[in-house]
């Protein structure tokens, strides 16, 4: 029991290398198993590469969006002031700007599946706010807009207010779901 190697020619015999059919069929079966393999590997690779892609750009667009959002509410008009101010009829609704960026999110929409279901669900959720306030946004500036009475115009922007206030922080959430899920680290402007 000193030397238990085995060789080829002692699995299958000397006949093996002497009949060219059956070494030739041998030696294609095993590229053919290899080929597979290292295919397998590529594409495994290939796969998690993309979704670390994917999860970091996402990751980054939720996370400006979130910052954003968050100056958006710091600087934001005094509602009860506006609200004083609409019922006297000596002010109109302040400057809203639409500042969302959703490229990320809507260029890989079809590829979101290489993602975790909660993740996904979290994603929707958050640029379905983001959509909704660019709604609203955009509907303030309709010409039908000025023909609400007062009380009306005051609950879009409040309704705008508290809309920015839930997206925020669903972002947040989303950001640190990520970071776990993802094993990502905080960028530097994160919160």
């Amino acid at each position: 029991m000193a030397n238990e190697t085995t060789t080829i020619l002692e699995i299958f015999g000397q006949g093996f290398l002497e009949e060219p059919a059956l070494f030739t069929g041998a030696v294609a079966l095993v590229l053919f198993v290899l080929t597979q393999v290292i295919n397998l590997i590529t594409q495994v690779s290939t796969f998690y590469r993309e979704r670390k892609n994917l999860v970091q750009a996402l990751y980054a667009e939720v996370d400006f969006n979130t910052n954003e959002l968050d100056e958006f509410l710091q600087s934001f008009i005094d509602l009860d002031g506006l609200k004083t101010r609409l019922e006297k009829g000596t002010t109109k609704i302040p400057h809203i700007a639409d500042a969302r960026h959703t490229i990320v999110y809507s260029d890989n929409v079809s590829r979101l599946g290489i993602l975790k279901p909660t993740i996904i669900a979290r994603l929707i959720e958050f640029y379905g706010l983001m959509n909704g306030i660019k709604e609203h946004i955009d509907s303030l500036n309709r010409p039908s807009f000025e023909l609400l009475k007062p009380k009306f115009k005051y609950s879009m922007v409040a309704h705008i207010k508290d809309q920015c206030e839930k997206a925020m922080s669903k972002g947040l959430d989303l950001k640190v779901k990520m970071r776990m899920t993802y094993k990502i680290g905080a960028t530097p402007q994160s919160k």
